[in-house]
């Protein structure tokens, strides 16, 4: 009969081997948003304009190469949104979690 121990030690390796294939973004990777979240069209009819704002950046976004800052427990990759962008939503910074169906790697921009 194997204790609590043995049997986490056969189970979490292959639970860690799952969970890497599924995470495809790491932070500073630099990645092009080719869709918009589920959760966009959502927050675009929303009555409160802090999510009608987010909505916006969702929008402004699209096509765009931004780079990953942090990857979330559950996959997602929230990625920094450039300053022309936070500043035209009043903002001096602004990040953004995105769904990894919404993404693709890119390589690192041009900025010449």
């Amino acid at each position: 009969m194997l204790d609590r121990r043995a049997v986490l030690g056969i189970a979490l390796p292959s639970i860690f081997a799952v969970r890497l294939k599924r995470t495809r973004f790491k932070i500073g990777d630099w990645v092009q948003v080719v869709a918009l979240p589920s959760y966009a069209a959502s927050l675009g009819a929303a009555k409160d304009l802090r999510r009608r704002r987010a909505a916006w950046v969702c929008q402004q976004c699209l096509g765009g190469h931004f780079r990953v800052i942090y990857v979330g427990e559950d996959g997602r990759p929230e990625i920094e949104v450039s300053q022309n962008i936070a500043a035209a939503a009043g903002a001096s910074g602004y990040s953004l979690s995105m769904e990894p169906e919404c993404l693709a790697h890119s390589p690192f921009p041009d900025k010449a």
